[in-house]
């Protein structure tokens, strides 16, 4: 979990079984409608949706938020189903990840990974 005394702002916290009643298996689309001001643009065909929490950019020019899952920096959020998340935390700035997290990110943890 991020811890609350490194969290500096705002951001939402979702729980598994909030994402499967959504009645959607892709976890950024059961996300969009759960989190105000995440926007999903679709990818092309084979590529993932991408998810933009901010407008502003980063360094390298890109408004797309940082994808975190069970502490491991990833691409794309594609092909995690909604089912094996036990929770997500979307930050709308992410600075303990350092300039990637200028834009956001979403951090999941899914059951496998999880403590419990």
């Amino acid at each position: 979990y991020v811890k609350t005394r490194e969290r500096t702002t705002a951001g939402s916290f979702i729980t598994g079984e909030e994402l499967v009643r959504t009645g959607r298996d892709d976890l950024l689309d059961a996300l969009q409608g759960l989190v105000p001001s995440l926007r999903i643009s679709k990818g092309g065909f084979g590529e993932g949706a991408k998810a933009n929490i901010r407008n502003s950019s980063s360094i390298n020019g890109s408004t797309e938020a940082l994808y975190v899952v069970d502490g491991v920096i990833v691409e794309s959020l594609f092909g995690i189903s909604t089912y094996t998340v036990d929770h997500v935390e979307i930050l709308k700035d992410a600075n303990i990840y350092g300039v990637f997290g200028g834009n956001g990110a979403i951090v999941v943890y899914t059951k496998r990974g999880s403590n419990k």
